[in-house]
This record gives C-alpha cells, sequence and structure tokens, in this order.
C-alpha cells in the first residue's frame, strides 16, 4: 500500500509540474513581460536575484527550474540567465528558511538555519564555479544560446541537476 501512495505522489507531483509548464507556456509571449525578461538579459545579477525572488515565492526550485526553462525554450531569457536564474533558488532557500525561522525556538530553528546554510553555501559554490567557467570559457555561453530547443531544456536540466547534487555534497 505505500508503494501505491508514493508512486501515487510522484505522479501528482509530474502533473504538477506539467500543469505548470503548461501555465507559463504562454507567458513569454506576453509583450510586457517579454520586454522586462530581455531587460534582464543585460544584468546577470537581475536574473539571480528573480531566482531569489521566485523561490521564496513558489518555495519549489523544481518549478523555478520549470519556469526558467520554459522561458528560456520561448526566447524571453537567453541560457546563461536562465542558470543564472536556477542558481538564485540556492539563496532564495536561504532566505525562505530565515524567514520561517524568525518565529521558531529551540532545535527546530537550529535544523532550519542549517538548511538555509547549506543552501546558502551550495549557491555560493555553484556561483562561483559558474563564474570559473564562464571566465575560462566565454564561447559557451554563445554555444548554450545556439542549441536547439530541446537540447536546451536538456542542459539547463542537467544545470539544475548539478545544483541539487550540490546541495547534497554541502549538506
Amino acid at each position: 500500500m505505500m508503494v501505491v501512495g508514493a508512486l501515487f505522489g510522484i505522479a501528482v507531483l509530474f502533473f504538477g509540474l506539467d500543469m505548470m509548464k503548461s501555465a507559463f507556456s504562454d507567458l513569454p509571449q506576453d509583450p510586457t513581460f517579454a520586454w522586462l525578461m530581455r531587460k534582464t538579459n543585460n544584468y546577470e545579477i537581475i536574473s539571480i536575484l528573480l531566482g531569489v525572488l521566485l523561490r521564496v515565492g513558489f518555495q519549489s526550485s523544481a518549478a523555478i527550474a520549470v519556469v526558467a526553462i520554459t522561458m528560456a525554450q520561448g526566447g524571453v531569457v537567453n541560457a546563461e540567465n536562465a542558470i543564472l536564474m536556477l542558481i538564485g533558488t540556492g539563496p532564495g532557500v536561504a532566505l525562505a528558511c530565515w524567514m520561517l525561522a524568525a518565529k521558531m525556538k529551540g532545535v527546530g530553528k537550529q535544523i532550519v538555519i542549517f538548511q538555509a546554510l547549506i543552501n546558502l553555501a551550495s549557491g555560493t559554490i555553484a556561483l562561483v564555479v559558474y563564474m570559473m567557467v564562464i571566465g575560462s570559457s566565454p564561447n559557451m555561453v554563445a554555444q548554450l544560446n545556439q542549441l536547439s530547443m530541446q537540447r536546451l531544456a536538456h542542459h539547463l536540466s542537467m544545470v539544475y541537476l548539478l545544483l541539487q547534487l550540490t546541495n547534497v555534497f554541502v549538506g
């Protein structure tokens, strides 16, 4: 019975992510939103902050990954900014945890703060690695932006997976 419940939970998770992808698929066609997001392509820090704010609001890094991939496939943001949005989810978790811990006490507060520190550290590590890779290979961003939509989604999904593995190894 537990296996059926676990499988049902996984099915609901993927159904929700698919619904979110469908809901956000029309967003790139909105002229105001598209103009605003294209302005962020010039400022990397805005993409990171957008990842932070979206993570605090949505409470799901996977949802932010779906949004970032959808926006990159729609041409609203470039690959570099989609990656930076994904990197911003680490500090976003940290901010959400600190907000949660503000009214907590004792061991529960310690656990939440530890979770915040893990995510902040992994986000910082990911950003440093990203800056080192881009600094040593500036053509990589141009190559990412030239990928087909399916390959771009695959590469961004791998970035998300690497960010999650960074959390595991830091924690």
